[in-house]
């Protein structure tokens, strides 16, 4: 335990100071600093096909930093599984949909001559 005068000191200094290694990343080494060149590519291969996953692996990279690269760069981002998004909005039938569907519904011998029965 720190005495008063050791508490002292650590405040005027500014705290306790730190070794050159607990001041090093400890999350993956250094930083990699992207170039634009590097950007580029991960833009072009990401939009011939290439999975982010493969971008990743390729570039020594986290999926979501290869992610900013492209969202950056104005690119949308494909679903996972590269299929096409579709919509959730239920399509309504036609009037002639909702008309022969109706006819269906109800047989009569006026409505097997409308349906070309």
């Amino acid at each position: 335990m720190h005495n008063l005068a050791d508490l002292r000191r650590c405040i005027e200094i500014g705290g306790p100071r730190r070794s050159e290694a607990s001041k090093q990343r400890t999350s993956g080494g250094s930083k990699k600093q992207l170039t634009p060149d590097e950007a580029a590519q991960i833009v072009a291969k990401y939009e011939a096909g290439a999975s982010m996953v493969q971008l990743k692996a390729e570039h020594r990279m986290a999926k979501r930093t290869v992610a900013n690269v492209l969202r950056n760069s104005g690119v949308t981002i494909r679903p996972q599984g590269g299929q096409p998004r579709t919509s959730l909005k239920r399509q309504t039938p036609s009037e002639e949909e909702r008309a022969r569907s109706e006819l269906q519904r109800t047989p009569t011998a006026e409505n097997e001559q409308t349906l070309g029965a």
